[in-house]
């Protein structure tokens, strides 16, 4: 039997397991981004058994169990050390190892950065791009067409009911209240719109506030707050933004970790690769390093 149908072959199933890999990591980004799929359902289920979303280590796991089988389909192959030569074989073996390993870490890097990027530009263009200033009403379904922009919100404030929504980078910890709008006459029912509030906002009945009202734009464990109280939430719901700080501060701490993370696996891989170039093929047939 012919080697080279069976190394066409092997090559195939590799790039075929190395597309798998790259799949399911963009699948579920896309899903933590816009909770969607099964990282929602995931996320569901931990607020109603753990309490919390422990969202990083839910990527993690569900990311390694799907692609498992392909990382064990990119392990290097068992060569054989007839006829092929120390050199030959020590490349194999050592440096096509490490530059797979090299690739890896820098195809991360540069994930990492992308995301990173779609943050700051999906934060600023929900700014940059509000439109016409929308009059809506808390006591009525928003339109069909409307998804985020500037908008005026008329109805009750239970102030009583807000929640903080916190941001953490590294030791700098910011925060956000959030209370939900109801129709004008005080009836509660579903809960669709949330506006952010502060300490001196205390208007007992009716009131009109403008900002940015984002779809979606509150957190999942915020939302979760309002129902382990008794709340129905709407899906999809909508956050008023009073001040685009704070509509920002959320897509810039993300936007920061992950350039962090970015960071760091970029160096890694810079590192991977200078380790590669000092590699060097010695008598024994195995990879040797000098220092």
């Amino acid at each position: 039997m012919s080697k080279r149908p069976a190394a066409t072959r092997a090559m195939a199933t590799r790039g075929a397991a190395a597309l798998w890999i790259v799949l399911v990591l963009a699948v579920l980004l896309w899903q933590t981004l816009f909770y969607r799929g099964a990282v929602a359902r995931l996320a569901e289920w931990q607020f109603g058994s753990l309490g919390g979303y422990f969202s990083v280590a839910t990527v993690v796991v569900v990311a390694l169990l799907l692609a498992l089988p392909a990382i064990l389909l990119l392990r290097p192959a068992p060569v054989s050390l007839e006829g092929e030569g120390e050199i030959a074989v020590a490349d194999t073996i050592g440096v096509r190892r490490a530059r797979r390993f090299g690739w890896l870490l820098a195809g991360a890097a540069l994930l990492s950065a992308l995301v990173a990027g779609y943050e700051l530009w999906l934060g600023t263009s929900i700014v940059r791009q509000a439109g016409m200033l929308r009059s809506l009403s808390a006591g009525a379904p928003p339109p069909a067409d409307f998804r985020d922009g500037r908008a005026e919100l008329t109805g009750r404030v239970l102030y009583g009911r807000r929640v903080v929504v916190g941001s953490r980078l590294w030791l700098h910890h910011t925060g956000a209240s959030f209370a939900p709008v109801v129709a004008a006459d005080g009836r509660g029912g579903t809960l669709t719109y949330f506006v952010e509030v502060d300490e001196r906002m205390r208007t007992p009945g009716p009131v009109t506030l403008s900002g940015m009202l984002v779809r979606d734009g509150l957190r999942p464990d915020a939302l979760r707050l309002f129902e382990t109280i008794g709340y129905r939430v709407a899906r999809p719901h909508y956050a008023l933004y009073l001040r685009e700080s704070t509509l920002l501060r959320g897509y810039k701490t993300a936007a920061a970790k992950l350039g962090l993370l970015a960071l760091v696996l970029g160096l890694l891989a810079a590192y991977q690769w200078r380790r590669i170039r000092r590699m060097r093929p010695k008598r024994a047939g195995v990879a040797h390093m000098t220092n």
